[in-house]
């Protein structure tokens, strides 16, 4: 178990992924460091560790999930353990990239899970490609590289399409029900003609009209 030191010497709940208050900063325990807690500060980018004494003005609070590290982010933290066998930068990216190495391992997928993988727009938003003619030389993830404004197209393009799919379900006729009761209950409680109005509505009425 991890920080099993820490937690017998000084007696205090330290654990990877347990957030904490160190002397008024917030963050998360990421890593063992021995004697000392390994954490992650929300102010600091994912990865970036600063060692802190388990009982320094220390307040342990809930558990949660450590932020993950970006691939780029692994591979420059290689960088500086092992940069210095190297000539340069370029000879050590070229050095990582061999695909003998595990961190460039692919996890096997089967044909199923292949499948499932369609190359739709949200995946080439999320920087994921399919390579050769219908895909015959499996997929390139590029994530590392794409705008956090492609991300979230990519999850709102989701949730219309998980709006289409409920939606169809109601036919023509539930649709003009849904609209004459909304009406109603906008004609007597004037203010609640908005988007969060209907979904409080939609929300107690939903399993009335079936949908």
């Amino acid at each position: 178990m991890n920080f099993e030191y820490v937690r017998q010497h000084y007696n205090v709940p330290a654990e990877i992924g347990r957030r904490v208050l160190v002397d008024g900063q917030p963050g998360i325990i990421s890593t063992d460091e021995g004697h000392y807690l390994g954490v992650n500060f929300d102010d600091d980018k994912p990865g970036h560790i600063s060692r802190c004494h388990p009982t320094w003005r220390v307040e342990y609070a809930e558990m949660s999930k450590v932020r993950p590290v970006t691939k780029s982010q692994q591979r420059y933290k290689r960088f500086l353990e092992l940069g210095e066998s190297f000539g340069s930068f370029i000879d050590f990216c070229r050095w990582d990239a061999q695909p003998e190495h595990p961190w460039n391992h692919q996890p096997t997928q089967t044909p199923n899970q292949e499948n499932a993988m369609s190359d739709t727009l949200t995946n080439r938003l999320r920087g994921i490609y399919e390579v050769g003619p219908n895909g015959e030389f499996g997929k390139r993830s590029f994530a590392d590289f794409v705008p956090a404004i492609s991300l979230e197209a990519a999850s709102r393009i989701e949730e219309l399409e998980s709006l289409i799919t409920i939606t169809s379900k109601v036919n023509g006729e539930k649709i003009k029900d849904i609209a004459t009761e909304f009406f109603r209950h906008w004609y007597n409680y004037p203010g609640t003609n908005t988007d969060q109005g209907f979904d409080s509505w939609w929300e107690i009425n939903e399993e009335r009209f079936g949908a």
